[in-house]
């Protein structure tokens, strides 16, 4: 409080007052806040606690007038808090709630892989180790196959196509997955002899095909030279490899030694239909 006194004077005649004049005391707030948790999580919040003025407070966040002195539920972003007292004296204070930024994760390895083989995975996130709180790893029938912050990396061999997804859990419950899609590729060996010699010396006379487990049909193979005249055919060939075989001659008559290129049709037990080619030579 200050108090003024002036005096005037006119014509020998003098007077005097006194004015007061309040100085109200500027209020102050402390301000805490939490950032939200996670990304994409609207669960910030903002405590104000008003000091020093008169009266009763009035709380603003944004221009908004509050009930209390918080407000929860707030996403990332800059607040301004205003606190207002019972004599219009005001404070204000401009805080920033920090929104965590995404942490996606990558599963890193081969998506394709061959039948009885195994392939390692591993996760690549851009999180301290120390933050990751669990580690889950899950094929398409849900399964899990590996659980723990150990799980950083997966050795796995698939039987079939699937999809391979990876959960991680990090910081304060937040959480982040990615997926890929594995294809299991079969092997499909046969063994086809590129020499053979038709002397009859009784070893390797003819041209005898050796199909695997996997081989249900050999519906077709065809021999060409050079010029691409057909030297052989033969339909629906045994698979135990009783024939028909080729025995290097054309139409009766013993071919000369030489290059020749064959082409076999298979069908796989899964349905699946190969041309296999390549080249034969005849030696005598």
């Amino acid at each position: 409080m200050h108090q003024i006194e002036y005096l005037l004077f006119n014509d020998n005649c003098n007077y005097s007052d006194v004015i007061t004049i309040n100085v109200f005391e500027t209020p102050t707030a402390d301000v805490l806040y939490m950032d939200p948790s996670c990304p994409g999580d609207e669960n910030g919040t903002i405590e104000v606690t008003a000091n020093n003025g008169s009266g009763e407070y009035s709380i603003f966040v944004n221009d908004e007038l509050i009930n209390g002195n918080a407000v929860a539920n707030l996403p990332g972003a800059n607040y301004t808090i205003d606190v207002v007292d019972s004599n219009g004296c005001s404070y204000s204070e401009v805080i920033t709630l920090i929104q965590p930024g995404d942490n996606p994760v990558g599963i890193q390895g081969s998506t394709s892989i061959i039948a009885g083989d195994s392939n390692s995975y591993s996760i690549n996130i851009d999180v301290p180790v120390n933050e990751i709180t669990n580690i889950v790893w899950t094929d398409s029938t849900g399964t899990v196959l590996c659980q723990g912050v150990d799980c950083a990396t997966l050795d796995f061999a698939p039987q079939e196509d699937l999809r391979l997804c990876v959960l991680v859990e990090y910081g304060d419950g937040c959480s982040t997955e990615d997926c890929i899609d594995v294809r299991v590729e079969e092997v499909r060996q046969v063994y086809i002899p590129n020499i053979f010699s038709p002397d009859d010396d009784g070893v390797n006379d003819v041209f005898l095909i050796f199909p695997n487990d996997e081989i249900v049909e050999m519906p077709l193979m065809q021999v060409y030279n050079r010029w691409g005249e057909k030297m052989f055919e033969a339909t629906d060939i045994a698979l135990d490899g009783t024939g028909p075989n080729w025995d290097g001659t054309f139409r009766g008559k013993k071919l000369n030694p030489g290059v020749y290129v064959y082409q076999l049709f298979v069908v796989y037990k899964d349905g699946t239909p190969e041309t296999i080619s390549g080249d034969l030579t005849i030696s005598r």
